[in-house]
C-alpha cells in the first residue's frame, strides 16, 4: 500500500515472529516471499510452530529463519530470551544499550 511506503514514518520491523502453520498462507510461503526481498534480508525471522518436528525446524532455517521457537510461547518467555541474549534480539545497526552506534565517535 502506498500509504506505508514512507519508511521514515513507517520503518520496517527488525524482528518478525512468523507462525509456520497459518491457515490462509503458510509461514513457508512468507519465508519464500522474504527471500526475494533484499531490503528485508537483515530482518530477524523467528519461526513459531506448535508442531516442532525437526523437518519443520530444518526447512525454516533453510528458508531464512534465524531462530525457531515452539508454541505456546509466552511474553515472559520472550522477555527472558531478550534479557539473556540482548545482542541477538537487537536489530542490526542498533546498540543493545539503546544508544545509536552511528553517533559514537572514534577516539
Amino acid at each position: 500500500m502506498e500509504i506505508y511506503a514512507d519508511r521514515t514514518k513507517n520503518p520496517l520491523p527488525g524482528i518478525l515472529f512468523l507462525d509456520l502453520k497459518m491457515p490462509a498462507v503458510s509461514g513457508y510461503d512468507v519465508l519464500e516471499w522474504l527471500q526475494g526481498r533484499p531490503e528485508l534480508k537483515s530482518m530477524l525471522v523467528v519461526a513459531l510452530s506448535g508442531w516442532a518436528q525437526m523437518t519443520d525446524v530444518n526447512r525454516a532455517y533453510e528458508m531464512g529463519a534465524r531462530s525457531f521457537l515452539s508454541k505456546p510461547c509466552t511474553l515472559e518467555d520472550l522477555a527472558n530470551l531478550q534479557a539473556e541474549f540482548p545482542d541477538y534480539w537487537t536489530p542490526p545497526g542498533t546498540a543493545s544499550d539503546g544508544k545509536d552506534p552511528s553517533s559514537a565517535r572514534a577516539q
